[in-house]
This record gives structure tokens, sequence and C-alpha cells, in this order.
């Protein structure tokens, strides 16, 4: 397997750019809105620009995208300054920039074929794509966020084993009336850049 830019070798696995949609046909993550996403809505989205769709698989002989253990789709997207309190762009070390906003790409869609639940296979993808987000080059992006289920086990997996924080909304938003949760990693947690007079990590 050759690294280039649309695949990203990752401990093991590659995150690939998905080519062949046929293999989600028979997909099963065990949630039937992610199933039909992937079955029935993926290839629509992708072919209006709006998604990429990649998938996860393990390095091996004769390993292919058909052995796909997860799949994540992502897409453009940015994160509100106007909400966050001060202290909280001054920790993040925001509170230098004269930004509404900041890029970060979306994790839209993410399922683990059921075989594979239990294994960290969900972890592993996301290690994968913030690493690749960081070192690619292509692009700035400062963040990678997700609309997360608001369920105590799908904040649990994003918050405390993937180390996600909540977004910053404005006061009136009450959270326990909305079926998704926005969250944010930020990727300056993996970023290095070269000193420039001690600031370290950007």
């Amino acid at each position: 397997m050759r690294e280039n830019l649309n695949s990203f070798i990752w401990k093991g696995w590659v995150l690939e750019k998905l080519e062949d949609f046929s293999i989600l046909e028979g997909f099963d993550c065990g949630d039937a809105e992610i199933n039909d996403y992937y079955r029935n809505l993926a290839y629509a989205h992708y072919a209006a620009g709006i998604t990429e769709i990649y998938c996860f698989y393990p390095i091996g002989d004769g390993c292919s995208q058909e052995d796909s253990a997860a799949f994540a789709d992502l897409c453009c997207s940015s994160i509100n300054l106007k909400v966050w309190p001060e202290e909280r762009k001054q920790e993040a070390g925001l509170d230098r920039f004269a930004y509404a906003s900041f890029p970060s790409m979306k994790l839209t869609r993410l399922g683990v074929d059921r075989e594979f639940h239990g294994l960290g296979v969900g972890t592993h993808l996301l290690d994968a794509v913030k690493n690749y987000l960081v070192q690619n080059h292509l692009f700035g992006c400062r963040f990678l966020q997700v609309d997360a289920y608001n369920t105590e086990k799908t904040l649990r997996f994003y918050c405390e084993k993937n180390q996600f924080q909540r977004v910053p909304l404005s006061k009136n938003i009450r959270l326990e009336e909305r079926p998704t949760v926005p969250l944010m990693f930020d990727l300056a947690l993996l970023r290095r850049v070269p000193s420039d007079g001690g600031t370290g990590i950007f």
C-alpha cells in the first residue's frame, strides 16, 4: 500500500477515499439511520460535492477497500467564535486573531461494521482522521467537529475516549432538547509548527 493524497496509512490501517460504492450495499453498523445513509444516500452526497467518503481497512496481503471495517464522511465547515467566552479563546490561543470563525473539518457520518464492534476500530479511525488532517498540509484546518447523538453512550465515546469537547454555544440553546450535541477536537493538540520565538504549538 503506497500513501498518496487520497490515502493515509496509520498504525497498520489505511484511511482512503472510497472508490467502489457498491461495497456499501451490505453495510451494517447496527444503526438504521447510518445504514440507510451509506446504502442509499452516500453516493448522491459524494456526487453533489457535499462530502468525501473514506473507508478504513487493515493493511495485509490482498486487503483492499472491500475489507473495510468502517466508513467516515468529511466535509468543510467552520467553528463560530462569536459566542465563545474570552477566557476560552485565550486558552486556545485564538484571541490573537480578529476572526469570527475558524476553519474546521466536519465528520458528518461515522459507522463501524458490526463485525468490528468492541475492538476499538472507531477510536483508531478517529485517530487516523485527526492525524490525516494535521499531516497532509493541503489546507488550514484548526478543528475536527461532529454533531454527536445526544446519548450517554455516544457522548462518552467522543468526549471521554477521544478527547472531544463541547462547542461553546449561545446561552439560550438548551442541549437537552436537541437530538445532537456539537463537539470539537482542537487539532492544535497534534500539530507542531516551527518555533517563532517560543509560541510552540499553534
